[in-house]
């Protein structure tokens, strides 16, 4: 990224990384000096919960004041006490009329945008983001339709690929 101009500010990463940035060697075995998991190379790590990033997706890093996220509706609020809540299958969880129960839907719209100012090197496309992505020990960073490998000195400890579980949410219908 900062051949293209760009400067990592800040890194959002998915727990499962934090492990694997504390074990984190050398070919010599001795622990990276320039790694810890509350900071990479002096940029900041957050880390996100489950969910937040896709299932082969381990971090995203960039220039953070790039990034631009707005309101587009304000909050909605509906009192319900007619709805059915169901599971994927079609089980009625909780009929509110039946249980004499209510329950508060509230709605908003967000919208996110990313500023890309003119490149400086005038190389490739330019984008103040990018993307670590993998399973087991290596992984691989892509932005703007480039991909290059990463040394698998993050190692995963057991070999099985990072994944997050999702189960049966329930759907709120009426």
């Amino acid at each position: 990224m900062e051949d293209d101009g760009f400067d990592v500010t800040g890194i959002a990463a998915v727990r499962s990384l934090r492990a694997r940035l504390r074990r984190a060697r050398d070919t010599s075995g001795q622990k990276l000096l320039d790694v810890s998991t509350s900071e990479v190379l002096e940029a900041p790590v957050t880390y996100v919960a489950n969910g937040v990033l896709p299932d082969n997706s381990l971090a995203v890093a960039g220039q953070w004041d790039l990034a631009c996220l707005g309101v587009r509706q304000d909050m909605r609020f509906k009192l319900l006490d007619q709805a059915v809540i169901s599971d994927d299958a079609g089980v009625v969880i909780l009929n509110f009329a039946q249980q004499d129960t209510k329950a508060l839907r509230v709605t908003t719209r967000f919208a996110y945008a990313v500023a890309t100012p003119a490149p400086v090197t005038g190389a490739g496309t330019p984008y103040p983001f990018s993307v670590l992505t993998g399973t087991g020990g290596a992984g691989t960073a892509a932005r703007a339709g480039r991909s290059r490998s990463l040394s698998p000195d993050l190692p995963s400890g057991n070999g099985s690929p990072v994944s997050r579980s999702v189960g049966s949410a329930p759907r709120l219908t009426g």
